[in-house]
């Protein structure tokens, strides 16, 4: 399977995002933080982000924003 949603809406807690590899696990909770499990392995551990966007805004936002503003504008330009 490439790819699962599941979503309750009228369950208690937070937003969380879990993606699994053939080698780890990795965790968005809070989305502002990434946390990694090894295969075989029972500790989760919290990864430091060295890029400030990352820290400062929601994972991908600035970047994200970015690209859109230069692809606007090089559309402006053809």
């Amino acid at each position: 399977m490439l790819f699962s949603y599941h979503a309750n809406w009228e369950s208690a807690g937070g937003w969380k995002l879990e993606l699994h590899t053939n080698e780890r696990k990795l965790i968005f909770k809070p989305m502002e933080e990434l946390h990694m499990q090894l295969k075989g392995k029972g500790e989760i551990v919290k990864q430091e982000l060295k890029n400030e966007f990352e820290v400062n805004f929601k994972h991908g936002l600035y970047l994200q924003n970015k690209i859109i503003c230069c692809l606007e504008l090089i559309q402006k330009c053809l």
